[in-house]
């Protein structure tokens, strides 16, 4: 059970929804190959890593966001308002839940409201939020010295891991962009016309 609450926060990858691949992986796929390839072409690390590179840049922008993410969570967990709380119109997201009864461990799966995708969402959001901004520290770090120890594959691997770290950071933008949406659109729209 400890597993499954320390692995929440990333469930909203698990919503059941036809559309919602295009938002958490086809966007982020497309950006992340231009700048994988863009990355490949131009030469050098310090584009990169250097002291003016992309991932000391992100730093400052990566702290400040998982504060955003835990305020909007909590506004939208307190929301007074009760369109938040029907479920979505069809085909309605689903998520299975697990839940502890009678001293045992039961899953159920339950449609979503908007009150509680939208939860998943920031709850998400500010997770990678962490891991992102705890890879600018690290990473570079591990993925320069693993290089240096692994001369034929030292190309292959620092490759992936910034094709990797773009992303997951593409993702979290174009996440963070839907989910305004929610935010400055949808909730403000009555009944469950999608």
């Amino acid at each position: 059970m400890i597993f499954y609450q320390l692995t929440r926060p990333a469930s909203y990858l698990l919503i059941e929804d036809p559309s919602k691949w295009k938002i958490d992986w086809m966007i982020p796929f497309v950006i992340t190959l231009v700048m994988t390839i863009s990355f490949y072409i131009i030469p050098g690390d310090e584009h990169w890593i250097g002291a003016n590179g992309f991932i000391k840049n992100l730093q400052g922008f990566l702290q400040i966001l998982p504060g955003f993410y835990l305020a909007s969570l909590a506004a939208i967990a307190t929301f007074n308002k009760d369109d938040l709380d029907y479920e979505l119109p069809t085909p309605t997201p689903k998520i299975s839940i697990k839940f502890v009864r009678s001293d045992r461990l039961h899953s159920k799966t339950i449609n979503l409201t908007r009150r509680r995708m939208l939860c998943y969402l920031f709850g998400y959001l500010t997770f990678l939020g962490l891991m992102l901004y705890l890879a600018t520290v690290f990473a570079p770090i591990i993925v320069i010295s693993a290089a240096n120890h692994m001369a034929d594959w030292g190309t292959y691997l620092i490759i992936a891991s910034k094709s990797i770290f773009l992303l997951f950071f593409w993702q979290m933008i174009v996440i963070t962009i839907f989910g305004l949406y929610q935010l400055c659109d949808r909730i403000h729209q009555v009944g469950d016309t999608e």
